[in-house]
Parts: C-alpha cells; sequence; structure tokens
C-alpha cells in the first residue's frame, strides 16, 4: 500500500500532465517497475486516473503514461 501512495502522490502533483511509469520509478527509490506498473493498473481502475499513448510530461518521450483527469 505504501508504493500505491508513493505513487499517486507523483501522479497527483503534476496533475493533469501524464507521466510515464520510468519517470515514477526514478523518483521512487526501491520498487522495481514492475511494482510501479502493479500500482498504476490499481490507479487506473479508478474513474479519477487515465492511461494512455502521451508524451510524459517529465521526460518528454512518447510512452504509455498515466495522469490524473
Amino acid at each position: 500500500m505504501e508504493i500505491l501512495s508513493a505513487v499517486k502522490r507523483l501522479v497527483e502533483r503534476p496533475a493533469p500532465t501524464p507521466v510515464c511509469a520510468p519517470c515514477i520509478a526514478q523518483r521512487i527509490e526501491g520498487p522495481s517497475l514492475d511494482e510501479i506498473g502493479l500500482a498504476l493498473s490499481e490507479l487506473a481502475a479508478a474513474l479519477e486516473f487515465e492511461r494512455d499513448n502521451a508524451d510524459c510530461g517529465l521526460c518528454g518521450e512518447p510512452r504509455l503514461t498515466i495522469r490524473k483527469k
């Protein structure tokens, strides 16, 4: 649950700017990219978050991203 909370905070901070999993993983030390991916899937299941292919607001790369609506 700690990982989910940390990921949620990082996604909400630049909202509605989309962010990618690798950028989130760089900013949260400890969890693997797979664990970050699971947390992102949980957030995406919530109606207030949306996953899409977009340019990441942090690194600028076109990737699968998540953002708060």
